[in-house]
């Protein structure tokens, strides 16, 4: 996975978690975005109370937070494999930049 992969992973997470969490509020026809379940509006489907609807935000939250720490690790990794490989370039190539670095490379034979 690339760089730019996981930061499409990072953003499609967070979006399908703010799906999940509106999902109350679309299933019970209530304004997206604002308000909540108990806003006057009535219940359908047992969805209804503050406690239903805490209940499942806190449920998907639980849930999605083991794929946003999954994607977490796995930026991490990508972060520390390039900083690895970045050093490790720094060290093998004899530029100017790392002849005063080395000073048995700068000498003339």
């Amino acid at each position: 996975i690339s760089e730019k992969g996981t930061l499409q992973l990072s953003i499609d997470t967070d979006s399908v978690r703010r799906l999940l969490l509106d999902f109350p509020r679309a299933a019970l026809g209530g304004p997206s975005g604002g308000g909540g379940a108990d806003d006057g509006g009535g219940g359908a489907g047992g969805l209804g109370g503050a406690a239903d609807t805490a209940s499942y935000s806190h449920y998907v939250e639980r849930e999605m937070g083991g794929a946003v720490n999954l994607v977490k690790v796995l930026q991490a990794a990508f972060s520390r494999s390039r900083r690895a490989v970045e050093k490790h370039a720094a060290w093998t190539t004899p530029d100017s930049r790392h002849a005063a670095a080395h000073p048995r490379a700068a000498r003339p034979p």
